[in-house]
């Protein structure tokens, strides 16, 4: 029987999200066939082929045309969110998503909301809780990994195969 697929898509600008998305793929690869993708240079099609997806991105301070705005997704995530809004359909596919932030702001891991409404816009199915990492990540692998597991697991796993 061949093993599920997962795709973790993420969006860094200082490299930080790049780790945690290794991290998760690093944990699914016990259970699922695994790649993890640059949203920068992905086709939008790549979303079709796997069973699961996992977006991912920092929170990011961005000039959205009425000036710096905080809690926006970082600018790679933009060009990629309007191709998928103008034909992608999920068929309610499960999405896990997992956001990069600063406690400090006033909109904290508010990438995580953004990633969710695209999901729903093009009729994905939230899987779990979003992961919401406060700070850098270099000391906090054992935090994602616990998420992986808790939102992975066997029973919501067997729950979230497309019918």
């Amino acid at each position: 029987m061949a093993r599920r697929k997962a795709l973790v898509i993420y969006g860094s600008n200082s490299g930080n999200t790049k780790m945690v998305a290794e991290w998760i793929g690093e944990a699914l690869q016990k259970r699922y066939e695994t790649t993890v993708a640059d949203v920068t240079h992905l086709d939008p099609h790549a979303i079709d082929a796997p069973d699961i997806l996992i977006f991912g991105a920092n929170t990011w301070l961005t000039d959205i045309g009425v000036g710096l705005t905080e809690g926006q997704l970082p600018s790679q995530w933009f060009r990629f969110a309007e191709l998928l809004r103008a034909g992608a359909d999920l068929q309610g596919k499960p999405v896990a998503v997992f956001s990069l932030g600063r406690h400090e702001y006033s909109n904290f891991c508010a990438s995580a909301d953004h990633l969710i409404a695209l999901l729903r816009d093009i009729n994905g199915t939230l899987l779990g809780k979003p992961l919401r990492v406060d700070g850098f990540p270099e000391h906090q692998k054992k935090v994602v990994t616990d998420w992986v597991a808790g939102t992975f697991s066997e029973k919501r796993a067997a729950s979230s195969v497309r019918k």
